[in-house]
């Protein structure tokens, strides 16, 4: 009993320090940013570009995401994964005071944009696919520094908005195993807080930029889920579902159900966005034999973004790396 009190002690006391330390990056952030002025803005469409192209973005690619292959129950093994069920179309930032829970209705524009390309095409070749033509993600991400207190409401918020479309070559190609959950889970998941659970993100940072903080969680998959609590219970997802007729939008408020260091480290990234290159990639957590291996349902790569330069003239100007002290 002794043991296990003096184990929890330094378990907390360790907790505690990484707390302190977070909590000094934080106000050492304000005091460099004290001079912005934020203003809630609209939606800013981002361009698609390459790697070198700064501001822009990219649809990501399955070999960049290590994730559970057929035999992973067996050996822990993880392979890159197939491509991408989904592929980004449009991509879009807005600033918000609170989470924005309803994308696609705030900014209907998205989704109208990829059906626009798509009417005078042949994009979908599988008439009879289950799967919904259209996906969007909305991920609210904070922009203060977060507290150990209940999320304030109008705390400045990064809205980030991608819309993707079906890529039935993708799946044609993909193991039936992944195709299989892929579908469950869009299909069940808005009624079903279990299965929503089991979605994950998973990202990469690079550049000298990356806070140390977030190192730890590079590459590996974050569900994005509710905390399980007392029992080990089932952890309930936190994604918010709202369907149309031919798309399902899946909403997600990083700052709500994560913990306070893994809240940090997101506010930390996003804060750094214009200095460093991002990799993300969302996939459903296979857990049984006939669920894997996995493959993702999207991924897109963000280079060096500037969310100050989508609201130009609400951000007040700040002082460069190059400016004289």
């Amino acid at each position: 009993m002794l043991a296990a009190l003096l184990s929890l002690f330094a378990a907390c006391d360790a907790s505690m320090k990484a707390a302190d330390r977070l909590e000094t990056t934080y106000k050492v952030q304000e005091e460099d940013d004290e001079e912005d002025v934020i203003k809630e803005a609209p939606l800013t469409l981002v361009k698609e570009g390459t790697s070198d192209e700064q501001g822009t973005w990219a649809p990501g690619k399955g070999a960049d995401f290590a994730v559970r292959s057929s035999t992973y129950l067996d050996n822990g093994v993880k392979k890159p994964s197939a491509e991408p069920l989904y592929t980004v179309g449009v991509a879009g930032f807005a600033m918000s005071a609170g989470a924005v829970n309803d994308g696609s209705r705030a900014y209907p524009e998205v989704l109208e944009k990829l059906r626009g390309e798509d009417a005078d095409r042949d994009v979908f070749t599988d008439a009879s696919s289950p799967l919904p033509k259209y996906v969007m993600i909305t991920m609210n991400s904070p922009l203060e520094a977060p507290s150990l207190r209940k999320k304030a409401k109008g705390e400045k918020t990064a809205v980030f908005v991608f819309a993707l479309r079906r890529n039935d070559a993708a799946i044609a190609k993909a193991p039936k195993a992944a195709v299989a959950l892929a579908t469950k889970w869009l299909s069940d998941a808005p009624n079903d807080p279990g299965l929503s659970g089991r979605l994950k993100g998973i990202f990469h940072a690079s550049g000298d930029g990356v806070p140390n903080l977030a190192k730890k969680w590079n590459g590996k998959p974050v569900l994005l889920a509710a905390s399980a609590g007392f029992g080990g219970r089932e952890r309930p997802g936190i994604s918010r579902f709202i369907r149309g007729a031919d798309c399902l939008e899946v909403n997600v408020d990083v700052s709500e159900s994560f913990t306070y260091i893994a809240r940090g480290a997101i506010y930390l990234v996003t804060d750094k966005l214009r200095d460093i290159r991002i990799k993300f990639g969302f996939v459903v957590e296979g857990r049984e034999r006939d669920e894997l291996p996995e493959a993702l349902i999207t991924a897109v790569d963000v280079h060096q973004f500037d969310w100050r330069a989508c609201v130009d003239g609400l951000v007040a100007d700040t002082p460069s790396d190059d400016d004289e002290a």
